[in-house]
């Protein structure tokens, strides 16, 4: 299904396979939402047509995770890039270094949360490091083939994204 989703939509949701997240009730129009809630998991739907067009739909299974998250940005990252004392951005080989060192520290029991708080430059790290629930295609094809082998408690190695530098720990 993410195959041809990506072969033949025009939504939004191709690049991601067509994948949509989780909804409940109410959150799509009438005729989607009437056939995506019959099917069983698993199930392809007949064409389904509404005002956006012509959807067929495969109901999967609901997999998530809770996640504590640890990110180190440089000056090649999409997004803000991490400015050092002194005004200087942070080079890719600096973040991989401060990414490495936060994760040597992990390694030696120190607490995910005082990790985080000292190395993540998202507003995670002032918050515990807790980034929440995420349903499998949510993050990417490659963050989540990561984060979903993981054991609840288990950390991440080091994840390489558009983003920078990545350290996860599975919560739930």
């Amino acid at each position: 299904m993410a195959q041809l989703s990506r072969q033949f939509s025009n939504d939004t949701t191709a690049a991601r396979g067509g994948f949509l997240g989780a909804a409940e009730r109410g959150a799509w129009v009438p005729a989607f939402e009437e056939a995506a809630f019959a099917l069983k998991i698993g199930e392809i739907s007949e064409v389904v047509e509404t005002k956006y067009g012509f959807h067929i739909l495969q109901r999967e299974p609901l997999e998530e995770v809770k996640l504590a998250h640890i990110v180190i940005a440089h000056s090649d990252s999409k997004g803000i890039a991490r400015i050092l004392e002194g005004g200087k951005p942070r080079s890719p080989v600096e973040a991989r270094e401060s990414a490495e060192s936060a994760h040597a520290q992990l390694k030696t029991g120190k607490a995910f949360t005082e990790v985080a708080q000292t190395f993540s430059d998202g507003p995670m790290g002032l918050r515990g490091a807790n980034l929440g629930w995420f349903v499998r295609g949510e993050l990417g094809p490659d963050f989540d083939a990561s984060v979903f082998a993981l054991d609840v408690g288990e950390i991440s190695q080091i994840i390489e994204t558009i983003f920078g530098f990545h350290i996860v720990k599975r919560i739930e």
